[in-house]
C-alpha cells in the first residue's frame, strides 16, 4: 500500500487493475446471490468479507476461524438450543 501510495497505480503489476475490478465483480456477484436465494440456502453461501479477513491477517487467523466455525457446526448439531442461546446472549453484547 506504501508503494502504490508514493508511486501510483503504474506501480502495481501488469493486469492487476484488471484482477481487482473481476474480483469486485465476483464479490458484488456473490451478494447478490446470496441475497437472491434466502434464508434456506443462502446460508450455505460464504460471506466474500469473511473470506478475505484472513489474506489481510494472516494464516493463523484463517485456521482459527475455521477451527471455531467446524466447533460451532458440530456444537449446533449435537445441542441446538444452547449453541442458539449463545449467539443470541452475542448479539446483544
Amino acid at each position: 500500500m506504501a508503494k502504490l501510495g508514493v508511486e501510483g497505480v503504474s506501480s502495481l503489476p501488469r493486469d492487476c487493475l484488471v484482477l481487482c475490478y473481476a474480483f469486485f465483480g465476483f464479490a458484488i456477484l456473490i451478494n447478490v446471490v446470496k441475497d437472491g436465494l434466502g434464508n434456506r440456502w443462502g446460508r450455505f453461501v460464504p460471506l466474500p468479507m469473511a473470506m478475505a479477513i484472513p489474506f489481510f491477517l494472516g494464516p493463523y487467523f484463517a485456521i482459527d476461524m475455521c477451527v471455531g466455525s467446524l466447533v460451532l457446526f458440530v456444537w449446533e448439531r449435537l445441542d441446538a438450543p444452547r449453541a442458539e442461546a449463545l449467539q443470541q446472549q452475542w448479539l446483544l453484547v
